[in-house]
């Protein structure tokens, strides 16, 4: 059941916003959020499967004017949820070289006609995880800000997330990884997709079959 459900007249006030700290935060089109990290056994609903194929890296550099250079790998995630079958993405900065550079800010795009929430996880792997998150006005674009400390060696990044309410997911959303002298890089990532007839005809037929476990 629901802590909603528990909510009700002024005497429970305390324990609903007890309640809703931690929470994975909605986030629509032009808004942000603070972030303080959430963990698996503070939220089962982040329990998932990975795919296969669906976690996905890529090695990049970023140089500057004065020949400096910040390299590392970022690395992209698809996650299933176990309960509801929607795409978690998740994002991970790691492998940082001992070079020059922070990074302060990445912003994943191809979210605009999705629900979007967003949190880090403090129980992953890494070291730092973002201060706060925002989403551009058109809603296309997820920003996750490392602000105090911002991400440089030898540190990496806690796993980020955004929770959608997509059923599947493509190589079709780009990022951009910006230093804190502004500098930036662009890349691959993963993003919701519509899913296809086929995927469709499939899904419809899994929720058939788990219909029938069930019962």
């Amino acid at each position: 059941m629901k802590n909603v459900n528990y909510c009700l007249g002024l005497a429970v006030a305390a324990l609903c916003a007890q309640s809703s700290l931690g929470a994975i935060t909605n986030l629509n089109a032009g808004e942000s959020a603070d972030l303080f990290g959430i963990t698996s056994a503070e939220d089962n609903s982040l329990v998932g499967g990975i795919p296969a194929g669906g976690d996905f890296s890529e090695d990049f550099v970023i140089g500057d004017a004065a020949g400096n250079f910040f390299e590392a790998n970022f690395k992209s995630r698809v996650v299933i949820r176990n309960d509801t079958g929607t795409v978690d993405f998740y994002w991970q900065i790691r492998d940082v070289e001992d070079l020059s550079g922070q990074v302060a800010s990445v912003v994943v795009n191809g979210y605009q006609a999705w629900s979007v929430g967003v949190e880090y996880r403090p129980d992953s792997l890494g070291d730092i995880g973002p201060n706060s998150a925002f989403r551009t006005a058109d809603g296309d674009s997820i920003g996750y800000n490392f602000e105090s400390p911002a991400v440089g060696f030898p540190d990496e990044s806690k796993h980020f997330l955004a929770r959608t309410d997509a059923t599947d997911y493509a190589m079709t959303g780009t990022v951009r990884i910006t230093l804190v002298t502004g500098q930036f890089v662009d890349l691959d990532t993963w993003a919701p997709a519509v899913p296809t007839p086929g995927a469709l005809s499939l899904l419809g037929l899994g929720g058939l079959i788990a219909g029938r476990r069930r019962r």
